[in-house]
């Protein structure tokens, strides 16, 4: 939500040198109760133990559960952690792989995936949709009476199917009527006495929206410019460092619940300038349609290995719900050259916490921060075209005004189409932009078989014939063109890891598939021309079947 006050409350909320900035300020719900009451058990046997919390950095989302360690194992029972019902199977060969939701009474759905295979009651329930529908590909709600559970039943057993880099178990609680996840650590309360650990902190120039810049990183306890002392948890700068007019923080920092254990994300962040709160954001939930914005709120730290910096301050377009406080965004602005106190605290879900206390002045004086000239509103919709390309910025693509340049060269050799070439900033886009092609030397009854592809990555971003063009979507810039994909899909029978090896008086088949741009859609086997259960591991690029007492020797 968010609101506008009028002028003199503003003029109320200045801090000694500090001046509020003429973007809006942004009020946020109250702090929530940290821990949820309920009667939840364990979704597996023994005590939690994390490979990855909630709210942690991925590629283009942030991480909706916590991973619970099976060392490494697969098929250790997975039970229902409260009464309910099973609302939603899917099986998938992404994603979360083979997954289970349960609905229970108090208005939350856990949710189980990754799993090696459900128990049989619901693996005969799954199996008889997927005969039905023939395909290994399912997704299925079940009518609350169907597949009713209870408290401590098995419903499936570990595995890696999916988008998962090896056996543990993605753990999920979500508002049934929102279905937003939270987090999972909100109901369990694990055992957890070592406190985060500050990395690195660091100072954005904002000056430039469209591509705020680091201009300097501190290391607490190991920078050869500003020195600390340690009490405690607390690292004190003795010193006073000089900072940009108007500045943006960002952190590294990570969380262990044991002293070896996994290096996961911290569950708040405060900032505080001058003892009076300034930002502050929890990871409790952030909706799936949010899940982009970690695009805005994270970047790579090139001074700190493997760590990601997350960014205290908000973009333009950024609606994160885990800020309780942003004061003017998140931006500071000093318009004197007094000494200020920022204090950066990181903590867990439990309270063990790291505080970083720094001294920072400006250099000179400072009327209002001189912003870059931005073309366009990263807010509204935006489309150009021409007789060679169609393009369609939906509002809110970028996360903040943007001057994106266009260039439209002429056809280059292998390309079906006029290049089209989007340069601005190399963040990804919130949503997808639309591209259509011009085809040129094309044969029109050759058209379905055309389709944009990004060229420096070989990307396939689509193929839809439109209004004479050809259509596709990408949530990166770049340079894009069309190209035919003509080349169907190979398959080559595996047999003890051999290619092409003899199938015959096996107890199951594999198939090694592979296609050269668009990638594997829809799969089919048969035997004896009757569809089997054949599945897809995409991590290996496997088709296989295993032969069970209902199958019957034949011919491919």
């Amino acid at each position: 939500m968010k609101n506008e006050f009028s002028p003199v409350q503003k003029k109320l909320m200045l801090v000694f040198g500090l001046i509020v900035c003429l973007s809006p300020f942004r009020v946020y719900p109250s702090q929530t109760q940290r821990f949820i009451a309920n009667t939840f058990r364990f979704p597996i046997d023994g005590q939690l133990t994390l490979n990855g919390n909630y709210g942690e950095i991925r590629p283009n989302h942030f991480h909706a559960g916590i991973d619970l360690k099976t060392d490494a194992v697969k098929n250790l029972p997975i039970y229902s952690i409260e009464d309910g019902y099973v609302s939603r199977v899917k099986v998938s060969t992404t994603g979360y792989g083979k997954v289970l939701y349960v609905t229970h009474p108090n208005g939350y759905v856990s949710v189980y995936a990754h799993q090696h295979h459900f128990s049989k009651r619901i693996a005969e329930f799954v199996k008889q949709e997927q005969a039905q529908k023939e395909t290994f590909e399912i997704e299925i709600f079940p009518k609350p009476e169907e597949l009713q559970l209870k408290k401590g039943e098995v419903i499936g057993y570990t595995g890696n199917t999916g988008n998962s880099q090896g056996p543990h178990l993605h753990f999920e609680i979500r508002e049934e009527k929102s279905e937003i996840p939270l987090n999972p650590l909100r109901f369990y309360k694990i055992n957890d006495v070592v406190a985060p650990k500050i990395q690195g902190v660091f100072f954005y120039n904002l000056n430039n929206m469209e591509a705020p810049v680091v201009n300097k990183t501190i290391k607490p306890g190991a920078d050869k410019t500003y020195s600390f002392t340690k009490e405690g948890r607390q690292w004190l700068m003795k010193n006073t460092m000089t900072v940009n007019s108007c500045f943006g923080l960002g952190i590294s920092a990570f969380d262990t619940e044991t002293l070896r254990g996994n290096v996961n994300q911290v569950y708040g962040v405060k900032v505080l300038l001058d003892e009076q709160p300034y930002v502050h954001y929890e990871f409790d939930g952030i909706a799936f349609d949010q899940a982009r914005y970690v695009n805005c709120f994270s970047e790579q730290s090139n001074g700190l290995k493997q760590q990601k910096i997350q960014r205290c301050f908000l973009s333009q377009n950024e609606e994160l719900p885990i800020f309780k406080i942003a004061q003017n965004n998140g931006e500071f602005i000093l318009k004197d050259t007094l000494t200020h106190i920022l204090k950066i605290t990181v903590y867990d879900i439990n309270g063990n916490e790291e505080v970083v206390v720094m001294n920072v002045k400006n250099s000179k004086t400072l009327a209002e921060p001189t912003r870059h000239n931005q073309l366009r509103s990263c807010l509204n919709e935006w489309q150009k075209e021409s007789d060679y390309y169609r393009l369609l910025i939906p509002e809110r693509t970028f996360y903040n005004d943007y001057s994106l340049r266009i260039e439209n060269p002429a056809q280059k050799l292998n390309y079906q189409s006029r290049l089209l070439v989007l340069k601005g900033t190399s963040v990804p886009l919130f949503k997808a932009l639309d591209i259509a092609l011009k085809p040129i030397g094309a044969k029109q009854n050759l058209y379905d078989k055309l389709c944009v592809i990004e060229t420096g990555t070989q990307s396939y971003c689509g193929g839809t014939v439109e209004e004479g063009m050809i259509k596709g979507q990408s949530k990166t810039l770049g340079t894009f063109a069309l190209v035919y994909d003509t080349i169907a899909p190979s398959i080559k029978a595996m047999t003890g890891g051999k290619k092409n090896a003899d199938v015959s008086r096996q107890s199951a088949l594999s198939f090694l598939v592979s296609d050269n741009l668009s990638g594997i859609d829809r799969f089919r086997m048969e035997i004896n021309g009757k569809w089997v259960n054949a599945e897809y591991e995409h991590k290996n690029n496997s088709i296989f079947y295993t032969f069970d007492a209902e199958s019957t020797g034949g011919k491919l």
